[in-house]
């Protein structure tokens, strides 16, 4: 559970964020919901205890007492990290999207995007939103742009199905990039296409759900 729907510390804001600027900030706690047990599900389901790479999580050594120097040291290490790796790698994403946008590649991306969300029920003005949170989570307050007008508009499924596509299809590709330079290019592009899997066959699971209790009442 890695990667599925906890893949950036910037994705809670922002989720909270679209919720509230759609009026229905209530939606943050099925939301949560909804990913604690589709999470478990796909942990349980792609990643058994007999994980080949549960060595990878067994500690080397005792625990031991920390210290200030040992505490601003970390810190420094994950600081560096952050200057150093992280970002120089979501530039590179930024200057490639750009670079993508300005040829009209992303515009032909989304018209191959849009009979997927037709089928979802989800509003084609989605498809900007869902394809930039996979280059980075936060790539969903574009779903505000407009003064919320958008999410204001959609009704309170379409809202939950849109928040819930666009954090949990993909981890951001700086996570994948991270995964696939400490794990390897297969085990990442493996691991990218199980959460999507996950996602998409949860996402018709709820949709479903919500017609038939609709339907029934």
């Amino acid at each position: 559970m890695i990667s599925f729907g906890s893949a950036c510390s910037y994705q809670i804001g922002a989720t909270l964020s679209i919720f509230s600027v759609g009026g229905k900030p209530w939606l943050f706690i099925p939301y949560l919901f909804v990913l604690l047990i589709v999470g478990a599900l796909h942990t349980r389901i792609w990643y058994p205890s007999s994980n080949e790479y549960e060595d990878y999580f067994i500690p080397t050594s005792q625990l031991n007492r920390g210290s200030l120097k040992q505490f601003f040291h970390k810190i420094k290490g994950a600081a560096s990290q952050f200057f150093l790796q992280a970002m120089p790698v979501f530039f590179i994403i930024c200057i490639i999207a750009s670079i993508l946008n300005g040829l009209g590649i992303i515009a032909k991306l989304l018209l191959w995007v849009e009979p997927v969300l037709s089928f979802l029920s989800i509003p084609v003005d989605a498809s900007v939103g869902l394809l930039f949170s996979i280059i980075r989570k936060d790539g969903i307050l574009l779903f505000n742009q407009g003064g919320g007008e958008f999410v204001s508009a959609i009704s309170t499924v379409e809202l939950f199905i849109i928040v819930y596509l666009a954090s949990t299809l993909s981890a951001c590709l700086v996570t994948i990039w991270t995964i696939g330079k400490e794990m390897g290019t297969t085990f990442a592009i493996k691991q990218a296409s199980k959460q999507a899997t996950t996602s998409i066959i949860s996402t018709f699971v709820i949709l479903f759900l919500y017609k038939m209790i609709v339907f029934f009442l």
